[in-house]
């Protein structure tokens, strides 16, 4: 099925891109429910966040910039 972690992601957004291959293949994926504790504050929003966002929205589209609602109506429907 050439399902593979994309090496573009090594932290940010690995899972959503995971998780789009694996419906874009057809295949089901979930979660396991376990308790945890994350201990860090996160790194939203940093450099390195930012510029995995950037290689996401490179191979995924935008999808603010995509949605419907955000398109050019089109002009044969008047």
């Amino acid at each position: 099925h050439g399902l593979r972690f994309d090496p573009r992601f090594d932290f940010h957004f690995y899972d959503l891109d995971f998780s789009r291959q694996v419906t874009g293949l057809g295949l089901r994926c979930g979660t396991w429910d376990i308790a945890m504790a994350h201990e860090s504050m996160g790194s939203y929003g940093d450099s390195a966040w930012w510029a995995a966002y950037r290689v996401y929205i490179d191979k995924w589209g935008d999808p603010v910039a995509d949605a419907p609602e955000r398109q050019a109506p089109n002009a044969n429907t008047g």
